[in-house]
Formats: structure tokens, sequence, C-alpha cells
């Protein structure tokens, strides 16, 4: 199993590439800059390296060639993103990637489902912490809720008892019949700290309006427009402020749960000043884009990443809940490390969709290429994430 980390020289690049060679898989390490990458396969035991600036397709449709599946580590998206893909597409392999930019994921499946199912190929978005954690969260709350997970009425815990979380059908679509009233998923996060990556893409996204998904339709809201009240757990903190943040399960939820309004949230700090200060200041962010503010920004960021120490005390939870008129349910998914979380993540997918015999292909979401329940569980104990649940309660 040949798998590709573009980006491989960069922090979560690094830790992908280093949790599929755990798993036994043959890693290329490619990317644009030859002398990061060669210091990157040293510490990797001399991986293989491959030097394919995005701009160069000829190059790209060289390191795709033979391969099982392309991951793409390497952010912002919008520019880096969609070359990899039609790259990977025209090759025959799997994509996945860790983008969170709703413009990147909205475009991925405006612009290349078609190609990717007729290729017979997986192009999976979001493939990490962000989106990956929440998209299968709302899958399982929302299953849970409609009682329709599997083609198991189970209302209790969502069904889905299948043995193995790599789906070899495609994915029903949940309460179509009876459409849920909204699915929320918040971010609580402790003592994070972005890598530089991290950081252009958050710069990116806060650079134009972000989507909620309403009325059949995606609507634009500036960032930090909307405020909500959370309990993240004692983990967290209990009850935190929260706003509303542009993170990518606004467009995958919406293939494959049926709900009158999906948004997302993160709440960045337990003591509330940081949420009141995203708030405060949603007015003037849709000018960060248009008045050269995102280009300084982003040459103000710290090409130092965080160190193992400073990653390893960052703390994060989860929360997806599903609401259909006065009932409730809520999946939570709670641990530390975003970035080894992330490099988790991808490894067991690529290795599981370069394994599988047959399967949905296409643009998926997350929830589309694994049963959420399933998966989250099987997650977990590769992640040492821990999994609450809350069905049946009543709202508000």
């Amino acid at each position: 199993m040949r798998i590709v980390v573009y980006g491989g020289s960069g922090t979560t690049g690094r830790l992908i590439a280093r949790e599929l060679r755990r798993r036994g898989a043959d890693v290329v390490l490619a990317g644009r800059d030859a002398a990061r990458l060669e210091a990157a396969a040293d510490a990797l035991d001399d991986a293989r390296i491959a030097v394919a600036p995005v701009d160069d397709p000829i190059a790209l449709a060289t390191v795709c060639e033979g391969a099982s599946v392309i991951v793409g580590s390497a952010g912002p998206f919008g520019p880096v993103g969609e070359p990899l893909l039609e790259a990977a597409i025209a090759s025959g392999a799997h994509y996945l990637d860790i983008a969170g930019e709703q413009a990147f994921l909205r475009a991925m499946y405006e612009r290349h489902e078609a190609e990717a199912r007729h290729a017979g190929v997986c192009a999976i978005s979001g493939l990490g912490f962000e989106v990956t954690l929440g998209d299968l969260a709302a899958g399982w709350a929302a299953a849970a809720l409609a009682g329709a997970a599997g083609g198991d009425r189970d209302r209790a815990d969502g069904g889905d008892d299948a043995a193995d979380p790599v789906r070899a059908t495609d994915a029903p679509t949940i309460a179509v019949d009876d459409p849920l009233d909204e699915v929320a998923v918040t971010y609580a996060l402790d003592d994070f700290v972005p890598t530089p990556g991290t950081q252009l893409s958050t710069i990116a996204s806060l650079a134009e309006d972000g989507v909620v998904w309403q009325r059949e339709r995606w609507d634009p809201v500036p960032p930090a427009a909307e405020q909500r009240r959370i309990n993240a757990g004692p983990a967290r903190g209990g009850e935190r402020d929260a706003v509303s943040f542009p993170s990518g399960e606004v467009i995958t939820v919406p293939r494959h749960v049926a709900a009158r309004r999906i948004q997302t949230y993160v709440s960045p700090s337990r003591s509330g000043w940081a949420a009141r200060a995203a708030r405060l200041a949603a007015p003037i962010l849709p000018l960060v884009g248009r008045t050269g503010v995102a280009a300084w920004l982003a040459r103000q960021i710290d090409p130092r990443p965080p160190d193992d120490d400073a990653r390893a005390r960052a703390g994060f939870t989860v929360i997806a809940q599903a609401r259909r008129r006065f009932d409730q349910t809520q999946v939570a998914v709670s641990g530390h490390d975003v970035y080894r979380v992330t490099a988790t993540i991808v490894g067991w997918a690529a290795l599981a969709l370069a394994r599988r015999d047959r399967g949905p292909v296409g643009v998926l979401a997350p929830s589309e290429a694994f049963a959420p329940r399933a998966a989250l569980r099987a997650l977990a104990a590769e992640a040492d994430l821990a999994v609450t649940t809350s069905f049946g309660t009543r709202w508000p």
C-alpha cells in the first residue's frame, strides 16, 4: 500500500506519515520544498520523498501514479487542495485531506463529485479532528433521534451495530420523511496552540463569509454572528459561551442528515473572554478579506509549530446536538492533542480505504464512507478519545 502524504514536511504531515508508517504503509512524503522534505524523511527512517509543486500538473501526476491513497495535509486548501484532488482522481487513487474550510469542501462536491464517482474512487475532505469527529457525532446523534441508523429502529442508542465501520454500501439519508429541526456542532477548546498551517487556514476562513444550512440551502453568515451557550462537561469547565464559526460540518452533514438548520460553533476558551471578543469583532470580520488585513495577518504568523508538550496540553470536546421539536440527543467526543488525533484518524481511514473491497465512491462526507457509531468507537480506541452520549432528553 503506497500512500502519498502531500505536505509531508509540515507538523501535521509528519505526524500523519509517522502514523501511516507505524501501520505498515509504504509512505512517500511530497511537497514543494526539497530541503524540508529531506529533513522530514531523515526523521522518518529515510522515507522516500517527491518534489511536486501544486502548479506543476505533470509532477503531481507522477507523484500520484501507482498510489493507493493520496493524503493532502498542506493548507490553505483553496489554492493547494484542488490540483492535488484532480491528480489523485486522474490516477485512480483515493483522496483524503484534513481541510476544514467550507469554501473548499463545497467546491469539492460541486466540481468533482461526478468525476470521482466515474473514476470509482473516494474523495473525503475534512478527515481530521475538525469535521470528521463532528460529522460522525452528528450522524450518530441524528440517527439516535430519528431511530434510523443502519436500518435499525433502536431509538435508544442509534442502532448501527455493524462490526465493520467501513461502509460497503451507500449510506441512507437520516430523517428524510420528518427532518430534524436543528443539528449543531460545537468545538470546546482549552490551551489550544495552532500550527502555522492551521493559522493560515483560519485566516482564510475568516476572510470571507461562512455559510449556514437552512431552508434547504447554504446561506451566507459572517463568522461569530451567532452565540450559543453550551455545557462542555466537567473536563472543559461546564457551561461556556460559544460563537458561530465556519467549520466544514455545515457542508458535510446535509449530505446524510435531513435537517432544517445546521450550524457550527467554537468556544475557544473556558473563560469566555475569547468568545465575547469574537462576538464584538463580528461586524468587522467581513472586512478582513477585502482590506488586505488577511495578508497582513498571514505575515505575522510565528513559523515555529507548537512542541509536543504544548500539543499534549491542549484539550477538546466536540459536541454534536440533534433536535426535533422537544426531543434532543447529544454525542460528545473528548481528547487531547488535536494534531495527534488528526494523524490517527487519517492513518486509520487511509488504510481502511486502501484495504476495502467495495463501498461508496465519489466525493463523500465522513459519515457516508464510515458508519458513525462504529467508526467513532473504533477511533476512540485508536486515539484515546472519550465518547459520551445523552439520548431522550427534552429541549430546552
